[in-house]
């Protein structure tokens, strides 16, 4: 059991479906994509290209020197990029019509892998997904050692995530119009809820108004559990709040094990709940399963195929609304209080 757990741990936050890339074009103009499946990413890392090959080169880890805004769609196996000198030029390429998705990733995610999944989330969820694209994988590293690095750095860029969401904000009060009548949510996956708990217990979050988020979700969430209540309710940006765990999370086990770190929060809550906050509790529609991307990134893949209510609740919060937990259907309220265990 020792060694699957290891090899889950390995595994952290990189449970990506693998792509076979077979050419990868980047448009070094500000060139508008005309493409249906369209995301943004909000870059911190330099991203380097090979203009003579047109594929993916390696990515500049240790240079961080302002945002770098892309574009990005996939027509077949080929990913067409384009450079935008703003974030607001970047966003006004998205479909206006369609729900907003902020996803924050966790460990282990490389430039290619970010791509993937937001394409994933787009064409599963029907939203537009904007990428905060954050120093989370260096190459010479694994497991343990990428981890601590990883967590590090989210401290060490929390200022960055911090422009980032006011940098959404400020494009959403001056498209106030075209914002009417879409929602808006805050995904973030694994170790990406670092950021969200820094942020708060760094009282960074006055300048981000109430009404910002529909929803922000706490997915799988790589924190501590102990404690949780008093970060969590200090949230004031958004509507409503949901944390998303799973008792076997073969991931999240794998760090509580070989990090040494207490119980996560992505695992099982116990009390004190916060009042703010809606649990879902996955224990009993994924479990412990031996490939860890099952147990611990279930709002993509397998999962979300074998399950229409899981695929109907990720639906409904990553498109801004609230689910009705009454639906007996779909969710069974936990003896033990802490929210409610969704029905595969």
């Amino acid at each position: 059991m020792k060694f699957k757990f290891l090899i889950s741990f390995f595994a952290l936050s990189i449970s990506f479906t693998p792509y076979v890339f077979t050419q990868n074009i980047f448009l070094d103009k500000d060139t508008t994509l005309k493409c249906t499946n369209n995301i943004v990413i909000a870059s911190i890392q330099k991203i380097c290209f090979d203009s003579v090959t047109t594929k993916f080169s390696k990515t500049d880890y240790s240079n961080i020197n302002g945002f770098s805004f892309f574009n990005a769609c996939r027509i077949d196996s080929n990913w067409l990029i384009s450079s935008k000198k703003s974030f607001d030029a970047a966003l006004k390429q998205l479909d206006n019509k369609k729900d907003f998705v902020l996803y924050i990733h966790g460990d282990g995610a490389t430039f290619k892998e970010t791509l993937e999944r937001c394409l994933m989330i787009h064409n599963n969820y029907n939203v537009n997904v904007i990428s905060f694209f954050w120093p989370s994988k260096v190459p010479e590293l694994n497991g343990l050692k990428n981890f601590k690095n990883s967590f590090n750095n989210v401290k060490k860029y929390l200022a960055y995530f911090k422009t980032f969401l006011e940098m959404f904000q400020s494009y959403k009060i001056n498209n106030s119009a075209a914002f009417a009548n879409v929602h808006c949510t805050l995904l973030l996956h694994s170790l990406g809820n670092y950021f969200i708990e820094n942020l708060v217990l760094d009282s960074l979050c006055s300048d981000l108004t109430k009404d910002l988020f529909d929803n922000i979700v706490l997915n799988a969430a790589a924190v501590p559990e102990k404690k949780h209540k008093a970060w969590v309710e200090k949230l004031n940006f958004q509507k409503n709040i949901f944390i998303i765990s799973n008792k076997k999370d073969f991931s999240l086990n794998g760090v509580r094990l070989f990090a040494k770190w207490k119980r996560q929060l992505g695992e099982r809550v116990k009390k004190p709940f916060a009042e703010n906050a809606v649990y879902i509790n996955f224990t009993k529609a994924i479990g412990f399963q031996t490939k860890g991307g099952n147990s611990h990134t279930y709002f993509l893949g397998k999962t979300i195929n074998e399950s229409s209510n899981i695929k109907n609740f990720y639906s409904d919060i990553l498109n801004g609304k609230s689910p009705n937990i009454n639906d007996s259907a779909m969710f069974h309220k936990r003896k033990d209080g802490s929210g409610f265990d969704i029905v595969k």
